[in-house]
């Protein structure tokens, strides 16, 4: 029923049709039809194109976000393993210390011991704090990039 001649007069005067397209110069419609395909074809050709582009973009990122994610992942957890192995370093040094202290002060050899343990855990305890402070660094630039990719 749309091809009929009355729908058609219609449908030219008020271009509400859908798939309206105008007569060419001699009010030849099949061909101006023909023109308009061929056109909208290789426009939607390109389109698809770059859609494609586009995608595959989409793609890689995804792929580098999720690279990075796991990276950070395995960042945060060597910090953090790092970390309380450090604690638990310290923590032994520091009792250690404290006996220390406590026997020398019962042998009479409080400072001698007490300087000698001191000066070797402050050290230990100052590169575990360079360690940490590295670590920590570290942390924060994958932390920065996460948040980059996810656009936080």
């Amino acid at each position: 029923m749309a091809n009929t001649p009355a729908i058609r007069k219609v449908d030219k005067r008020i271009h509400t049709y859908s798939n309206y397209v105008p007569a060419d110069e001699y009010g030849n419609e099949q061909e101006a039809r023909k023109q308009e395909t061929e056109t909208s074809g290789a426009e939607n050709a390109s389109l698809q194109a770059e859609n494609k582009t586009l995608y595959g973009e989409i793609d890689q990122l995804k792929q580098e976000n999720q690279c990075l994610r796991t990276k950070l992942d395995q960042a945060e957890a060597e910090h953090s393993d790092t970390v309380k192995a450090n604690r638990k370093q310290w923590t032994k040094m520091k009792n250690d210390l404290d006996e220390a202290k406590s026997e020398a002060t019962v042998n009479g050899l409080y400072r001698a011991r007490w300087f000698t343990e001191s000066t070797r855990t402050s050290k230990k305890v100052g590169v575990l704090e360079k360690e940490n402070a590295a670590l920590g660094k570290q942390l924060e630039k994958y932390q920065k990039a996460h948040e980059i990719i996810n656009g936080k």
